[in-house]
């Protein structure tokens, strides 16, 4: 069959084919400029069919709109998190100047740059990207990098680059951090590790302890030591398609593959972790799932965080900490290309979305859960424990709502979860079976509350 090629027809002709199909001629209508892309198709193709080559320009001209309609930022990438399971997206830590922080999503581990070419984004760097709001999902997608720079591992300069150009948090401020309303923020702040603990994770609907390490990659839970009755829950959780490198702790993998080789319990392996690293100063990269009012009298407020990156503070490194309000301990938010150089010459347009901050509204006493708490010489344990299925549900309807950017669930209100609910009831509602059907559909499907 002979085809009719593009350079067998005048640039006239092809615009004229365009213009009249509807949809590309609205595209046309819309983009500025659209008649440099379509020479350029024209110039660029001449042996191309002109069906196969006026979908280009369609292509074209879509990737144009989804451009004009985000937003560049210049950002440390630091860490990443990739929770397990083929249909959670790679979220990415892009930290900014002033807590304008964002978690970008990516269903794999690269992104396109100006000229069409795919870039690895590295766990540790320094990026000047378009991100373009995801209207059917919520958050932030990655659409195009235009100067990528990676620090590889080398932890004094990752450290200074947070200290000078991002600024870190003392834990006791990590509950008053504003955050954009309806979404987990993003924290950057420094802490010590009291203790080592097991996660866990569903397998055949009953909870079933992780090991310490997955794939090569440690998965454990970290319990921070109290700073003015703040502590925090760190959560390294295994992943599906990243290497797991944004954890910077010196001898964890070594230490973890020692664990798992001398005992099947996970229990066991996590005491050897916490005999090792216990009393070590990190720095944690997270994001917040929840702040719930303190389980005992020598903790007010307990900090859940998902760990983007976790980097081991240096001995004889002097990390200084900021306060919210930039006064107290300000260590001076200086200009990114000031902290890197970014080797690229285009000039940034200047960011003028402004993120509109609240405080996280802290739960009152009256709500909060009926467990109740005890200290013993391994920390906090639980009596009156719920069923597994019962403390599964809410952090699986928590993330839920963040990925699918809805605010209810069938008839769960997202936001009164945070202020208390009847474990039970959720429990009986969503169960695993239902949660991973609406993880099954929410691609194609909107979740409607």
């Amino acid at each position: 069959m002979t085809k009719q090629q593009l350079g067998d027809i005048t640039l006239e002709r092809f615009t004229e084919a365009l213009q009249n199909d509807e949809k590309i001629n609205e595209l046309m209508e819309k983009v500025k400029d659209a008649h440099k892309t379509v020479a350029k198709v024209y110039s660029e193709k001449p042996t191309y069919s002109v069906v196969n080559a006026m979908n280009i320009v369609k292509t074209r001209l879509k990737n144009s709109l989804a451009i004009a309609g985000a937003i560049e930022v210049e950002a440390m990438v630091v860490g990443n998190r990739d929770k397990k399971g083929a249909s959670f997206p790679i979220q990415y830590a892009l930290l900014a100047q002033e807590g304008k922080h964002f978690a970008v999503k990516r269903f794999d581990t690269k992104v396109p740059d100006a000229d069409g070419k795919m870039v690895t984004i590295p766990p540790f760097g320094v990026v000047r990207a378009k991100i373009v709001k995801n209207e059917e999902f919520g958050g932030w997608d990655w659409l195009q990098v235009s100067a990528l720079k990676s620090f590889g591992d080398d932890v004094s300069r990752i450290t200074a680059a947070l200290q000078e150009g991002i600024g870190i948090l003392p834990l006791n401020k990590v509950p008053d951090v504003p955050r954009k309303p309806k979404t987990y923020p993003l924290v950057v702040f420094k802490c010590k590790i009291k203790h080592i603990r097991s996660t866990s994770n569903f397998q055949d609907e009953e909870r079933t302890p992780w090991p310490v390490l997955v794939d090569g990659i440690p998965v454990i839970w970290i319990v921070s030591e109290a700073e003015d009755k703040v502590d925090a829950n760190i959560t390294m959780e295994a992943r599906e398609k990243t290497t797991g490198a944004s954890y910077l702790v010196d001898d964890l993998i070594e230490a973890a593959t020692e664990a798992v080789e001398s005992s099947d319990d996970p229990v066991q392996q996590a005491k050897y972790l916490d005999g090792i690293f216990s009393g070590k100063e990190i720095i944690v990269v997270g994001q917040i799932s929840s702040v719930a009012e303190g389980p005992s009298d020598w903790v007010d407020w307990r900090v859940n965080i998902a760990a983007f990156a976790i980097i081991e503070v240096q001995s004889g490194l002097n990390i200084e900490t900021k306060t919210i309000d930039g006064k107290e301990g300000d260590v001076g938010q200086k200009r990114m290309d000031q902290v890197v150089e970014v080797e690229e010459e285009e000039t940034k347009e200047k960011v003028e979305e402004e993120v509109e901050t609240k405080p996280i509204k802290k739960p009152s006493k009256a709500k909060t859960s009926k467990v109740k708490w005890v200290e013993d010489e391994n920390g906090p344990v639980a009596t009156e424990q719920p069923s597994p299925a019962e403390k599964e549900v809410l952090p699986q309807l928590k993330l839920l709502a963040d990925v699918l950017g809805v605010t209810t669930i069938g008839d769960i209100d997202i936001e009164a979860l945070m202020k208390g609910r009847n474990l039970k009831e959720l429990a009986t509602k969503f169960t695993p079976e239902v949660v991973k059907a609406i993880w099954e559909d929410h691609k194609t499907d909107k979740v409607e509350g």
